[in-house]
């Protein structure tokens, strides 16, 4: 071997040395951060002046006053003396990364409009990190989202809830089958009916979607009787059913079904269904909700507001109203906020100013947008609040997160700067 290619080969070794201990150390930011601000609301425990938050691998470690804060040695310290520190706010329902450019159809993956009872398609096989709406929604402070298939069928497929930074869905998913899709209503009996076939009518849509709960129900019970070798020895585990093992976990109530619905009327047939087969419902949109407020108050059912400048642009939205969020509240009813987008994520903030606009409480509005959606969703363990322990999704508001000028200076999502105002 001569020097020169002697030489190269020892620069090639130290080179890949070098790649590897950087990408081994993970992160390029600090293990530690400590962000102080002028103030600190925790969701939780209530607002607090001039205080910090430290982070530490990234989650939450404590919360201290700002002048007696001790930073780790490690630490990158941030000081936004005037800002309003929160939890990242969470898009209750969204379909970010499925639909790319709208009028190219080989890039939509919102709907497989080819069956309306599709409960096994799994919205994390379809989403595209690299769209730039991820990027356009951090920097709004959205740094989670629930995002679920479309609404072309009346059971779509599974939701999942992601961290809105990553290249990789599997790394950004918090929870995955968070939520079964189901919509009744006007689009999926218009897709169905220009097929010519079933559901054409509402009265065929709840058809359908009660036939496939009910088949599940037959199924499961059927299984189990197999592992219990009470059925004869034909059935076999290549018999499996995918469409109906994915709606195990809506039956056990483990997952929830999530109803897009308008109408009041079809509101009703979401709430009856659930009670006939026991089913923890989540309902969305609910542009007419208002007008049934009290029986969706008595049933403690959550609601999923939005988007909340619906416009009466539909029949089933006649009744829509920028008081539906305030009223629910009033009666009792747990919400949380969607922008029901694939590009305007970072929109979401403006939809809880205009229903506070029309008369909901403005902590209320807050805590729709962090806490409550977290609740509504089963991820409060992980976000929606600051505390020890959660994962360290947090956003730095220039002035009042509710206002339309106000603008993110900091973004952090599991511990890591997912975007700095420079």
């Amino acid at each position: 071997m001569s020097r020169k290619s002697g030489f190269s080969f020892v620069f090639l070794i130290l080179a890949f040395s070098l790649i590897l201990s950087v990408f081994s150390s993970g992160s390029a930011f600090p293990a530690s951060l400590v962000i102080k601000a002028g103030t600190v609301m925790t969701m939780t425990n209530g607002a607090i002046s001039r205080a910090a938050v430290i982070i530490k691998d990234g989650k939450i470690v404590s919360t201290a006053s700002w002048d007696s804060v001790k930073a780790p040695p490690d630490a990158k310290v941030f000081e936004f003396p005037d800002g309003t520190l929160m939890p990242g706010m969470i898009d209750a329902h969204c379909y970010i990364g499925l639909v790319g450019l709208s009028t190219v159809p080989s890039i939509v993956d919102l709907d497989e409009s080819t069956d309306p009872i599709t409960p096994s398609l799994r919205a994390e096989d379809g989403i595209n990190p690299a769209d730039k709406s991820f990027e356009d929604a951090r920097k709004g402070g959205v740094t989670s989202a629930f995002i679920c298939p479309g609404d072309d069928n009346v059971v779509g497929g599974q939701g999942a809830f992601l961290k809105l930074n990553g290249n990789i869905v599997d790394k950004m998913l918090v929870k995955s089958s968070c939520g079964m899709q189901a919509s009744i209503g006007e689009r999926p009996k218009g897709i169905y009916s220009k097929k010519g076939r079933k559901p054409s009518t509402r009265m065929g849509e709840a058809s359908v979607l009660r036939d496939a709960l009910l088949r599940a129900q037959a199924y499961v019970a059927r299984m189990k009787n197999f592992q219990e070798k009470k059925l004869d020895r034909e059935f076999r585990d290549s018999e499996k059913d995918m469409e109906m093992e994915s709606l195990r976990g809506v039956l056990s109530g483990e997952m929830p079904l999530v109803v897009d619905c308008h109408r009041a009327s079809d509101i009703a047939t979401a709430m009856r269904l659930a009670s006939e087969l026991n089913l923890k419902l989540i309902l969305s949109r609910a542009t007419e909700a208002h007008l049934i407020a009290d029986e969706i108050a008595a049933r403690k059912i959550p609601v999923i507001v939005g988007p909340v400048r619906t416009a009466p642009s539909s029949m089933e939205k006649l009744n829509a109203s920028l008081k539906n969020a305030a009223i629910l509240n009033q009666k009792g009813v747990k919400i949380a906020f969607q922008t029901g987008s694939s590009h305007s994520v970072e929109s979401l903030p403006i939809e809880a100013a205009f229903a506070v606009a029309n008369g909901l409480d403005r902590n209320a509005a807050l805590r729709a947008l962090t806490i409550d959606a977290a609740e509504i969703l089963g991820v409060q363990s992980r976000v929606g609040s600051i505390e020890p322990g959660k994962d360290a999704d947090l956003v730095v508001f220039d002035g009042d997160p509710l206002a339309l000028k106000t603008r993110a200076k900091l973004v952090i999502i599991g511990g890591e700067i997912a975007y700095s105002e420079k």
